[in-house]
C-alpha cells in the first residue's frame, strides 16, 4: 500500500487515513499468538520512526495496550518523536532481560508506552538469545510490540530482529528504492526466515 508520514503530507486526512488502512490491515493480521512487528526498511531514512510512531498512536488509541521499541541505533528518533528522556533503554533491557520494566518510558497517550534505543560500540553484537527472551516478556505484557528497525541494508542486528519477531513490514521510500534494492532487502529477509507480511510505499509525491 501507498502511504505518506503525517509530517510530509499536505493533507492531513488522506494520511490518517492511510494509517488507519495499515493499522486495520495489522490489526486483523494479529492474533493471540502474534503480537510482535518489526518495521524495517531497504534504504535510510526511509521514514520507519513516523510509521511505527503513528501506527502504534493509532493502535493505542483503538484500546489496545503498545509498546514501541526505538532499535536504531545509528539515528534513534523515538525519544525525540515522544519527547522521552533518561539513559536506560534497550541496551539495559538486553543486559538484564528480565528488568525489562526499567527501560520502558510513559508516554503521554494512554496505552502507550516506549522503549528508547541503546547505545553500543560499532562493532558489539546484539545477544540472539536476550532478543528472544525480552520479546517473550514484553508478549506477555502489551498487546503489540512494535520494534522500529534500522534500515536492512545497513544493519546486521535488524536481521536478527526479524528471525524472531512475529511479522516484519518493509517500507521502501518511492523514487529512492528500485526494483533492484527492493528485491535485495526482501532476499536478505527470506535469507533470515523473517515473516514478511507485507510492504509500504513512503514518500509518495502528490
Amino acid at each position: 500500500m501507498h502511504l505518506t508520514p503525517f509530517r510530509s503530507t499536505r493533507s492531513v486526512a488522506k494520511a490518517l487515513e492511510q494509517y488507519r488502512s495499515l493499522q486495520v490491515h495489522i490489526q486483523l493480521w494479529l492474533d493471540k499468538s502474534s503480537k510482535t512487528l518489526l518495521i524495517t526498511s531497504a534504504l535510510p531514512q526511509a521514514g520507519t520512526s513516523t510509521i511505527s510512531a503513528n501506527l502504534a498512536t493509532l493502535i493505542a488509541y483503538s484500546g489496545h495496550e503498545v509498546l514501541v521499541v526505538d532499535a536504531c541505533v545509528k539515528r534513534p528518533q523515538l525519544s525525540h518523536i515522544f519527547g522521552i528522556r533518561g539513559i536506560s533503554g534497550l541496551t539495559s533491557a538486553l543486559q538484564d532481560p528480565y528488568k525489562w520494566e526499567d527501560a520502558v518510558k510513559e508516554t503521554r497517550i494512554a496505552r502507550l508506552w516506549v522503549m528508547p534505543s541503546w547505545q553500543k560500540e560499532p562493532n558489539q553484537l546484539v545477544d540472539g538469545a536476550a532478543i528472544m527472551t525480552l520479546l517473550d516478556l514484553l508478549r506477555q505484557r502489551y498487546g503489540i510490540v512494535i520494534i522500529d528497525g534500522a534500515n536492512i541494508m545497513d544493519s546486521a542486528d535488524t536481521l536478527m530482529w526479524a528471525r524472531v519477531v512475529d511479522g516484519v513490514v518493509l517500507v521502501v521510500p518511492s523514487g529512492r528504492a528500485s526494483r533492484h534494492v527492493y528485491l535485495k532487502a526482501l532476499s536478505e529477509l527470506e535469507y533470515a526466515h523473517a515473516p514478511v507480511i507485507g510492504s509500504v510505499l513512503t514518500q509518495m509525491r502528490g
